[in-house]
Formats: structure tokens, sequence, C-alpha cells
């Protein structure tokens, strides 16, 4: 059973699920919608807690009292203000915020290593990833991921592009930060060519070298015979021609597929620690006190009040 869930794990990471099960590109802050999926509901505070935090860490404090939480928040505080000077500038906000993120990806790369360095020297040598994704023996032409329908032979020639890539002192192994690359290259400056690659042979399904809006929606959804579209899905077919589609040619190249998976000029850390600051800093000065991010702290951190007495067990934040 355990072989069964990482093996789904991985898949998962390296083929991508559904549209409505993941995003495109650099994973996000949270698992959460800021806005809504369309962009235009209402403000969802728990994108700011696990983009803060982490996800981890969001769900800690949800179990705190508030008070407690307050508590907690200004230890954090303390942290971020790396220069010790009684205020939290957005260059500080966005560090802290790259930093949670990061120990976000380690900590499920750590997760995973242990499964695949079966002889547990530290490294995950070619071999070992493809005993543990591929098994000893299989059928070639077999199918292994249904839904991207990449046979066995197609998955092991992706999983060893990615391999080598990530692989960047070309050692013929991968440390745990080179797992990391790997497990999330659209992160990863010198990984996000393949992984663009990769997403067009997923979305290009008839192989000519372009995504047609109906192999852009198949790549989002699958519905069964006679069922409705859902409204989202609906959502996804005016993004492609408004927003994806930038030559208005009718389908997606190359150049237009990495737009969508990494837009020029954004970046979710520095976007996120602006919205932070324009919420919180009531002075306008450009920078946020302790007092102003405790003033906020609904804003920055959630408390439920619920199972208190048993978090209180763990280690503090």
């Amino acid at each position: 059973m355990l072989v069964v869930l990482i093996l789904g794990m991985l898949v998962s990471a390296v083929t991508a699920g559904p549209r409505s099960a993941r995003r495109d590109g650099p994973r996000d802050l949270s698992e959460e919608h800021h806005y809504g999926e369309d962009g235009e509901h209402e403000h969802n505070v728990q994108y700011d807690h696990e983009a803060f935090l982490g996800k981890e860490d969001s769900e800690k404090f949800d179990q705190l009292t508030r008070e407690e939480a307050k508590r907690r928040l200004g230890l954090i505080v303390d942290k971020v203000d790396k220069d010790k000077d009684g205020s939290v500038s957005q260059k500080e906000l966005e560090d802290w915020i790259r930093l949670v993120s990061k120990r976000h990806v380690m900590r499920e790369a750590e997760e995973r290593f242990e499964f695949h360095d079966r002889d547990k020297d530290g490294f995950i040598l070619e071999d070992e990833f493809k005993e543990t994704m591929l098994g000893k023996s299989y059928n070639p032409d077999e199918i292994y991921d249904k839904y991207r329908q990449l046979t066995f032979q197609q998955a092991e020639e992706r999983y060893k592009r990615r391999f080598a890539v990530a692989d960047k002192n070309s050692d013929g192994k991968l440390d745990l930060e080179e797992f990391a690359d790997f497990l999330h290259p659209a992160e990863t400056s010198h990984m996000v060519s393949i992984y663009i690659d990769e997403r067009m042979e997923e979305m290009d399904r008839n192989k000519d070298g372009k995504i047609t809006l109906e192999e852009y929606i198949k790549d989002a959804w699958v519905g069964g015979e006679g069922e409705k579209e859902p409204d989202w899905v609906k959502a996804e077919r005016e993004h492609f021609g408004k927003h994806r589609d930038l030559n208005k040619d009718g389908t997606l190249d190359k150049e237009e597929v990495a737009h969508m998976i990494k837009p020029p000029g954004y970046d979710p850390a520095y976007a996120e620690s602006m919205h932070l600051l324009r919420e919180a800093d009531e002075d306008k000065d450009k920078s946020l006190t302790k007092e102003e991010i405790l003033n906020h702290q609904d804003l920055f951190v959630g408390s439920r009040a619920t199972n208190y007495g048993n978090y209180m067990k763990h280690d503090e934040f």
C-alpha cells in the first residue's frame, strides 16, 4: 500500500493531474484561491495565512486561541524583521515568504527522498529511481499513466530527461536539493524549459506543435458521457481566447504555453508581500510595525480555538 501511495504522489508531480486539481507553472504559495477561481470573488485570507506561514503551520495556528495565535505571531514578526530596526519592510516580507515556500518544498522532498534512496547513501541514483517508479520489469508499451496516455517507455524517457537536468553537477545522482528541483521544475530557472516541453507534450494530443482549444480543455477536464460542463471549464474556455492565445490565431504555441506557465514579470512572493503591505500599512510609510501586523492578525494568521490542549503538547512554532 505504501508503494502504491508514493507512486501516485510522484506520478502527480511528474505528469500532473487535471487543472481543477492543480495550477500550471510554479507551485503557488497556497492551495487556496486568493480571490476565487475566476479572480473576482471575495478575498480569501486563508491564502495569505498559508503564504505567510506555510500550509502545515497555518493549520497548527488554526487550532490556537486568538490570544495565543497573536502571541506567536509576534514572535514570528521578530524573525521577519531581520535588521531589527523595529519595522518590517516589503523586502523582508518577500524574503520571509520565499523562505516559507522553500521550506515547504524541502519538507516534501525529504518525505519522498527516503523511499527512492534504496541504499540509504544520501543520493538517488537513476537506476534507483527507475526501479521505485517503474519496477524492475515491465512492458514498455503498456499504459503507465492513463490520464496522459503515457506508456512505460514514454514515462521512462520523461524521467530520464528531467533527472539529467536536475543533476546539476552531472554525477549521475540526485542529492536532496537536486531532488527538490526534480519535483518542482517550474520553480527552478535551469529546469523550467523542460517543464514547458512536458506540458506541451501533455496537451498536444495530435502532436502538431500547437494546442487547440479542445486540447486545452481536455487537458483540464474529461467529462463522462452526458455530463454537464462545469462553470469553471466554461471560464477556462474564455481564458483561452482572452488571456492564453496571445496572437489570436486560435491555438497556443510553445511561447504562449511558456507565458501561461511563467508569466513574464510575475513573482508570487513579491506580489503577496505587496498585498500584505498594502492591507496592513496603516500610516502608509511603506513598512509595517509589529503593532500594525498584530492589528491585522486575521490577515496574517488564523485561529479557531479548537483542540487547543492537544496542540500545546507540540513544540512551538
